[in-house]
């Protein structure tokens, strides 16, 4: 066999094979037709990747210190052994609040919020005090 007519049956079998492959290969999935929530009033359809949604910031229970002393209302705060305790206080007038069993102190300024936040390790039932009238704000429970 010459040199020609190899080449030239090395060729046909490389047409024939590209060929086979192109043929043979699988076809891509047709996309879904949209769905009632990605086509908008107007007929559109919308984009069908979602933006990331950003990490929601994690929710402080809100207590107000009374000035001058107690009023009679304390805030109940409720959680799990292990989970995460956030308080947040706003009081009228400078002082400090003091939560028993886990010994936190949060310092107050007069029309300013105070955040606290720590795990709750301890079960039990804990005052959360006005240091400076004595007076109760919440009650801290931690369940196990």
């Amino acid at each position: 066999m010459s040199k020609t007519r190899r080449i030239g049956l090395i060729a046909a079998g490389t047409a024939v094979a590209v060929l086979a492959f192109l043929l043979l290969r699988p076809t891509p999935a047709p996309e879904p037709a949209p769905t009632p929530e990605q086509a908008s009033d107007t007929g559109e359809q919308r984009s069908t990747t979602t933006a990331p949604r950003p990490t929601p910031k994690p929710r402080y229970q809100s207590i107000a210190v009374p000035s001058g002393g107690a009023d009679g209302d304390v805030a109940e705060v409720e959680v799990r052994k292990g989970e995460t305790v956030r308080l947040s206080f706003r009081s009228e007038g400078p002082g400090e609040i003091h939560i028993h069993g886990y010994d936190r102190y949060v310092k107050l300024k007069a029309g300013r919020t105070a955040r606290v936040a720590f795990r709750a390790n301890i079960d039990g039932v804990f005052e959360v005090e006005n240091h400076d009238t004595g007076a109760a704000v919440a009650e801290l429970k931690v369940e196990p």
